[in-house]
């Protein structure tokens, strides 16, 4: 997988997003608001990402480029 920043820079065109801390489970929650629609999407991270960034990471992702696509799709009108 590419570098975590560098994700986030490239998904930084379409959504305004911040790391909090959840106070009940001292664990990191990635928030993204969409820039244009202003959907919501929470991830919270599970043990596994906090290693080693792992599959979670990957379908967080993967779920916010998806979401990116079916807009662009959407104003294209199909």
């Amino acid at each position: 997988m590419k570098d975590l920043s560098q994700e986030l820079e490239k998904l930084s065109h379409y959504y305004d997003s911040e790391m909090i801390i959840d106070k009940y489970t001292m664990r990191p929650v990635y928030e993204f608001i969409h820039k244009k629609t202003g959907n919501k999407y929470i991830y919270r991270l599970s043990m596994t990402d906090l290693k080693d960034f792992g599959p979670g990471v990957v379908r967080m992702f993967e779920e916010l480029k998806m979401m990116i696509r079916d807009e662009k799709l959407n104003d294209l009108g199909l």
